[in-house]
């Protein structure tokens, strides 16, 4: 693209200089013209006042006339060919002059996209993610570690856990059992009494139960506090979308209008763009890494959670896409034909 604007810019402006050179050559052929007519003219004056008869005078007037309406001829096409030349250059001049002001007026525009999508992200999604995530941790953090550690201070019996919770507890002793195991016989191999071995690693794994035991209560801590995280963001937002209504159809309105005032090959570009990473043919990946997120968040486990996952993988897109397909056809006709055709084109190839 920078290599064809490059050569198209070299051959303009050759263009304008090789019609300089004419323009100039053309005036001094038009200044040499005048004068001729200048000095035949004075020239004919002299012999006609130095004739010796009627008949002589009127062949040379006659003469003289062919060749002033010879010259007049030739000074109105010299004329018309400056004049048509002088639009020609003038015309170049002002589409290059628009071209530049369309350049700089489309960076203007997308300056003005990006700073209201900005907005929008900002007053719809970064409000109430920072207010949620400050009244976490500065009240739902502190009240859970609270109420555990109050529970595990009384001396009551500790809530028990989940099935997954206990599964995964017991995956991890079965590890450490076989690693103390082979620490056993790496450095004593030759221990005649097993019984000491057997109460120094009943003592071992009853410790790290404990220790695992405490990490999955901890988990689940955390993602009870993303659960009310969640719900005091969904609660935020609400609030801004219902109570903030005016300004926000005002910041999207803004949004679409600068958007419209892009061109349409721009406008091709960011639709086509964003369709591909949300249903794009890699897309799959990132729906399947964002999934494992959210269930990892609110202390799911994935692997339980794989066929719900590809499910949602092979419907959830392929809805969007349709949906996305359906507008471009049925409103992006009406309100951007030339888009419309562009973006028909791309997918095409």
């Amino acid at each position: 693209m920078t290599t064809t604007t490059t050569t198209t810019t070299i051959t303009t402006s050759q263009t304008r200089r090789r019609r300089r050179r004419r323009a100039r050559s053309m005036m001094v052929l038009s200044a040499m013209l005048d004068e001729n007519a200048k000095a035949l003219k004075k020239s004919g004056t002299e012999e006609s006042g130095d004739g010796g008869g009627d008949q002589h005078k009127n062949n040379t007037t006659t003469s003289n006339n062919k060749k002033r309406k010879k010259r007049r001829n030739k000074e109105n096409a010299l004329q018309k060919f400056f004049d048509v030349d002088s639009n020609i250059i003038t015309t170049e001049g002002e589409g290059d002059d628009q071209e530049d002001e369309f350049e700089k007026t489309q960076l203007e525009i997308w300056g003005q996209v990006t700073q209201c999508l900005g907005k929008v992200l900002f007053f719809t999604f970064g409000v109430p993610y920072f207010a949620s995530c400050s009244l976490q941790a500065m009240f739902v953090n502190p009240w859970l570690e609270l109420k555990v550690s109050t529970h595990s201070k009384s001396g009551s019996s500790s809530p028990s856990l989940t099935i997954s919770q206990t599964e995964s507890v017991c995956n991890e002793i079965a590890r450490f059992e076989k690693r103390l195991y082979y620490e056993n016989l790496a450095h004593f191999p030759n221990e005649q009494d097993p019984s000491k071995f057997e109460k120094t690693k009943r003592k071992l794994i009853a410790e790290e139960m404990k220790r695992l035991e405490i990490k999955e209560r901890t988990r689940s801590t955390k993602a009870l506090g993303n659960w009310i995280g969640s719900m005091i963001y969904v609660s935020i937002l609400v609030c801004v979308l219902v109570y903030q209504k005016e300004f926000m159809s005002k910041m999207l309105n803004e949004l679409s209008a600068q958007f419209n005032g892009l061109d349409s090959a721009t406008q091709a570009f960011v639709l086509m763009l964003g369709a591909d990473m949300v249903v794009g043919y890699h897309s799959s990946d990132g729906w399947q890494a964002f999934l494992a997120f959210v269930i990892t968040r609110y202390g799911g486990d994935y692997r339980k959670f794989e066929t719900f996952a590809r499910m949602f993988v092979a419907t959830v897109p392929v809805f969007l896409d349709v949906c996305f397909k359906y507008w471009v056809f049925n409103k992006l006709r009406k309100m951007s034909p030339s888009t419309q055709i562009i973006l028909s084109e791309i997918e095409r190839h």
